[in-house]
């Protein structure tokens, strides 16, 4: 069974590295949903409802970054989980972009699996923070109404 707190939706185009990336994520105690395209990651993303998302930029169809633009787009309702965006291509220009877009962290490939780990970990304890930061707001709203 997998439970959603912990599931990673990897978006990777190249066999080897998803493969090996799956092997670290789930050595870190991570269910995995693996998508090789853009596309395929959209649909997995509505329908799995992961608890974050890992995207390489380049990919066949959309890239990267057109991914996480129609994810918060198509899913606001979806707009706390985490998407932390990887790539080989170790530019300022990419990193930018993906920050502009509202990324929660960015990976140079090769990644080293400890720093993924910890990377996937803060994102997800910080989104939880946020999370139960908005229910006490709304909380406190409620109440003084």
């Amino acid at each position: 069974m997998v439970d959603n707190e912990r599931l990673v939706l990897l978006v990777e185009d190249e066999p080897a590295m998803s493969g090996m990336l799956r092997r670290v994520l789930v050595a870190g105690g991570y269910d995995v949903a693996r998508a090789s395209t853009g596309r395929e990651a959209i649909d997995l993303f509505g329908s799995a409802k992961p608890a974050i998302v890992l995207s390489d930029i380049r990919l066949p169809d959309l890239d990267g970054h057109e991914f996480l633009s129609e994810i918060r787009l198509q899913y606001p309702e979806q707009t706390w989980t985490p998407v932390v965006m990887m790539t080989a291509f170790h530019d300022q220009a990419t990193r930018l972009k993906s920050l502009k877009l509202r990324a929660d962290g960015f990976l140079e490939k090769p990644i080293d699996h400890m720093i993924l780990i910890a990377t996937l970990r803060n994102r997800l304890e910080r989104a939880a923070e946020l999370r139960r930061t908005a229910r006490l707001a709304l909380d406190a709203l409620d109440a003084a109404s």
